[in-house]
C-alpha cells in the first residue's frame, strides 16, 4: 500500500502529498470507529473543532462509523446542504481492517451516488500516514498517565 503524506496550512488549504485540490467549498470530514463512550465520541468532535480553528479546511466536521451519530450519511447531507462541493474523508483508524479496507469504500460509493454533483474522496487512514511512526515516537516521550 502506498503511504501518502497529508498536510495542512492555514494560508493554502489541504493538501495531499504536495497536490493542491480546488474546489467551492473544500470539507475535511473526520470518521472514527463511534464509542458507546459519550467522552471517546466528543474527543473526535473536539479535534474537528480544533482543526477547523487551525483552517485545515475550509470546513472539518466528525461523524462516525458505528454506535454514535452522525454517520457518514448524515454527516454527507448536512455538509451538501451547507455548500459543500468537494468532501475528503479522512479514517481515523490505525490500521487496515475490515472497516477501512470493505466498509468505509462501500459507504463513501453511497455518499457518492446520493450526491453526484459533489466530489467525495477518500483519504489514506490515518495509521498510513508518513508521520505516524513519528507521532508515536512522539507520545512514546510524554508523561505517563499511569505509573
Amino acid at each position: 500500500m502506498k503511504t501518502v503524506a497529508v498536510r495542512s496550512s492555514a494560508r493554502t488549504g489541504v493538501f495531499c502529498g504536495g497536490a493542491r485540490y480546488p474546489g467551492q467549498v473544500r470539507t475535511l470530514l473526520l470518521i472514527a470507529h463511534g464509542s458507546r463512550q459519550a467522552t471517546a465520541n466528543q474527543e473526535v468532535q473536539a479535534l474537528a473543532e480544533r482543526l477547523n480553528a487551525e483552517g485545515v479546511a475550509e470546513r472539518v466536521e466528525a461523524c462516525f462509523l458505528e454506535l454514535a451519530e452522525p454517520d457518514l450519511c448524515v454527516a454527507s447531507a448536512a455538509l451538501v446542504r451547507a455548500g459543500a462541493h468537494e468532501i475528503r474523508v479522512l479514517p481515523l483508524f490505525l490500521n487496515q481492517g475490515r472497516h477501512v479496507g470493505r466498509d468505509l469504500p462501500a459507504l463513501v460509493e453511497v455518499a457518492r451516488r446520493q450526491f453526484p454533483e459533489v466530489r467525495f474522496s477518500l483519504l489514506p487512514h490515518v495509521g498510513a500516514a508518513e508521520g505516524y511512526a513519528a507521532l508515536v515516537r512522539d507520545c512514546a516521550d510524554e508523561e505517563p498517565i499511569v505509573s
